[in-house]
């Protein structure tokens, strides 16, 4: 297996709006998000950067999702991570609000970030993403 996919679990404790690169000024309600990425090895290099940019350690932007983790009112609750590449079917399978073209530049999805205000729906609709999905994850927290 070359990498995998996941799902970064994020809390945002305000309403904040932020210039995210190309998308300009993107609008972050306070809630619960979802964004939905892969990883080229199995050691999940790249999730270990977005920790890095969530809790400030790392400056750099690089992709959409960077923008909103290195936030100070952002935190990086945990991820979940499957053993093979699925980012576009579980971005499929995610029955939440969305942010249009977030972080989806590299492929047909509308988004790769989604978003509840209510953490109870959040949860349960990300359960109900890797059933209808048919993968097995595991959450790691951060």
């Amino acid at each position: 297996m070359t990498g995998g996919s996941y799902i970064l679990k994020i809390k945002l404790g305000e309403d904040v709006d932020c210039n995210v690169g190309s998308l300009n000024e993107v609008t972050f309600e306070a809630g619960w998000y979802a964004y939905v990425g892969s990883s080229r090895t199995t050691d999940f290099k790249r999730v270990e950067r977005h920790k890095k940019v969530d809790s400030g350690e790392k400056s750099t932007r690089h992709w959409h999702i960077d923008y909103l983790l290195g936030l100070t009112q952002s935190d990086l609750i945990g991820s979940y991570r499957t053993e093979s590449d699925v980012e576009c079917l579980l971005s499929e399978n995610i029955n939440l609000d969305y942010a249009d073209d977030f972080g989806c530049s590299d492929c047909k999805c509308n988004s790769h970030l989604y978003f509840s205000d209510d953490k109870e729906d959040f949860d349960e609709k990300l359960a109900d993403c890797f059933k209808q999905s048919d993968v097995k994850y595991i959450f790691s927290e951060s």
